[in-house]
């Protein structure tokens, strides 16, 4: 018994100091608002409506329309329309329509969105755009990565702290090889050794006292 607990308690020195040091970490959650901040696209300016045209006077697609958004944005005010299937965007002071924004739009989107983040260090200046046909990646000089939805303004972040404390997460749930198959089949082999370690601590305990609890009878006298 004492060999095996030994012996348990080595093999899981590092599962528990690594479980210690996440979840302490995960407690106190240094950085995480900026990590994990929400960005807007929309910059929360009023929009006049003297200088927008009526949504209804717009050539929308002839597709059926399921709704639509105003909002002001480093673009000047748009429209956001939703169909069944897509999104596309409106210029709504002149009518043209935005999708997919181009380099320069999906830049002055994400850089707008930066600029009023909790932690705009994060950011900095843009160092490279590039796009896809979905969506724009901008890169900044601070690390962080902003993507941009070139059709309906969708917008989230992502930068080194970011994956530093994903990293934990896996470690913490000892996703440590990359491999699914693997990692499934460490976990509960670790928590159950866990629970055996405990067992045999107990066991050891019981037959510690066991002696001092006999000795606590007195000999009958002759």
């Amino acid at each position: 018994m004492r060999s095996s607990h030994r012996l348990l308690g080595i093999l899981l020195l590092l599962p528990l100091a690594t479980w210690t040091v996440t979840g302490l970490v995960f407690v106190l959650k240094p950085g995480w608002a900026a990590a994990y901040e929400a960005l807007d696209a929309f910059d929360g300016r009023p929009v006049d409506a003297k200088d927008i045209i009526p949504i209804a006077d717009l050539p929308l697609p002839a597709a059926e329309t399921t709704g639509w958004e105003l909002r002001s944005t480093a673009l000047g005010p748009v429209y956001r329309v939703s169909q069944r299937d897509a999104s596309f965007l409106l210029h709504a002071a002149s009518g043209t329509i935005l999708s997919p924004l181009d380099r320069e739009g999906v830049a002055a989107i994400a850089r707008d969105a930066a600029a009023r983040a909790q932690a705009p260090e994060r950011y900095g200046e843009v160092s490279e755009v590039s796009l896809s046909p979905d969506q724009g990646v901008v890169r900044f000089t601070g690390g962080a990565e902003v993507r941009v939805g070139r059709n309906d303004l969708s917008i989230a972040q992502r930068g080194s702290d970011t994956a530093w404390i994903d990293r934990l997460y896996e470690l913490h749930y000892l996703r440590w090889t990359g491999i699914a198959s693997i990692d499934r089949t460490l976990a509960p082999i670790a928590l159950a050794a866990v629970w055996l370690l405990a067992f045999t601590g107990l066991r050891k305990l019981r037959r510690r006292a066991r002696p001092t609890l006999q000795r606590s009878y007195p000999e009958p006298r002759a």
